[in-house]
């Protein structure tokens, strides 16, 4: 005599976090489970998943894993052409969880991209660390495997925000023809289910650099950049550049905070006198990581931050500080260090010492107290309290 038969396992779901949660949003009354003939992989697991990516096409699911920026390592690239090739070589079979979509509505992003692309498309999904302004960020593919865009989704009050200026400034800047630089071309915009999304061309990544030392700044391209857009020079205070940091400080959730890089603005003021700034352009946040050496020229992505009407040079302080963070770990010592070195510290047109570093030092802090100040912005109040007594130990010297 036999006993019942054994029912099949139900389909369990995959641990919930900020990547399952924005992916499984893409599909609005999906299903989404673990299971070994899942469409999608959670690379490197369900449990610590860095990208999602598509198992059907070996090339996508390849070139997902294989993007280089100048801050790629040898070892994370060595790592990333592996584990690309055994993707290729086992037709995906040894990706992470396998995940599946059921019960998906036609209104899906997935038939959304199509419409605006034309074209059937497949596409991986990263949400990058975690961060007030963090965002899903898709690579999207062709039915051969070819990248033809990047996709960046506003799906939070701030990343709204943020979707939609890097979608204007971009167009500002792909008008000005620049030799040194190239940017990325907006696809298109639109916007789905209230989320902003920006589509934009695809930038070739060049190789990884083969230095174990860090990445020099491209002095040249940022100076490109900074003249491309310049304007009347001016002393500081009379910036409206200026002005604008005097107004976002004084929206921040501690007082204290205020009162603090207030005190710290009237004391650059005083230094700076009457010196008369070389005005223009910078990116906002020129990083090893969101640059890459291509065909001549610095391909360079993520322009939200992007402004005018700045002194030059900020672009080259901001390089110099996140490469000495990231090296040496975030503290008030490091950041001073980074702002003072001599190759940081020269100035197109020199005026007081330290004053370009300290007026670099009070829009980086002003950025991010504004941003510890929204719902989620615990993840960078500890930056933003480090860049601000880095700014007043400097004018201590």
């Amino acid at each position: 005599m036999t006993g019942p038969a054994a029912r099949p396992a139900s389909p369990v779901p995959p641990p919930d976090g900020a990547l399952v949660s924005a992916f499984r949003s893409l599909w609005p009354a999906a299903t989404l489970t673990e299971g070994p003939s899942g469409a999608w992989a959670l690379v490197p697991s369900a449990r610590t998943p860095r990208l999602v990516v598509p198992v059907g096409s070996r090339k996508a699911a390849a070139r997902s894993l294989c993007r280089f920026s100048t801050d790629t390592s040898v070892p994370q690239a060595v790592r990333r052409v592996a584990g690309a090739a055994v993707v290729g070589t086992t037709r995906g079979a040894l990706l992470g969880t396998r995940v599946e979509v059921t019960g998906a509505s036609e209104d899906s992003f997935a038939r959304h991209l199509e419409e605006l692309l034309g074209h059937p498309v497949v596409f991986s999904v990263g949400v990058g660390s975690e961060r007030v302004n963090r965002k899903p960020v898709l690579q999207v593919f062709d039915t051969s495997g070819h990248t033809v865009a990047f996709v960046k989704i506003g799906d939070s009050e701030v990343s709204r925000v943020d979707v939609a200026a890097e979608g204007a400034h971009l167009r500002r800047v792909g008008a000005v023809p620049l030799r040194l630089l190239r940017v990325p071309r907006v696809l298109h915009e639109s916007v789905w289910h209230g989320r902003v999304v920006l589509v934009l061309e695809p930038l070739p990544t060049g190789r990884p650099r083969l230095s174990p030392l860090p990445p020099a700044p491209p002095a040249e391209a940022m100076a490109e950049l900074a003249s491309a857009f310049a304007e009347a020079p001016g002393t500081l205070p009379s910036l409206p550049w200026w002005a604008r940091q005097r107004r976002a400080a004084t929206g921040f959730a501690d007082p204290g905070w205020c009162r603090r890089l207030h005190d710290a603005m009237d004391r650059v003021e005083d230094a700076s006198g009457d010196h008369v700034w070389s005005v223009g352009a910078w990116h906002g946040d020129w990083t090893p990581w969101n640059m890459a050496r291509a065909r001549g020229r610095v391909q360079l992505w993520d322009w939200e931050r992007f402004e005018t009407g700045v002194p030059h040079g900020l672009d080259r302080l901001h390089f110099a500080v996140n490469v000495a963070t990231t090296r040496r770990g975030t503290t008030p010592a490091t950041v001073l260090q980074a702002v003072t070195a001599p190759t940081t510290a020269r100035e197109d047109r020199p005026g007081p010492r330290g004053v370009l570093a300290a007026a670099y030092l009070v829009a980086v802090t002003e950025r991010y107290l504004t941003l510890a100040s929204s719902a989620q912005g615990a993840a960078i109040r500890d930056r933003g309290l480090c860049t601000l007594t880095a700014l007043e130990d400097l004018l201590d010297r």
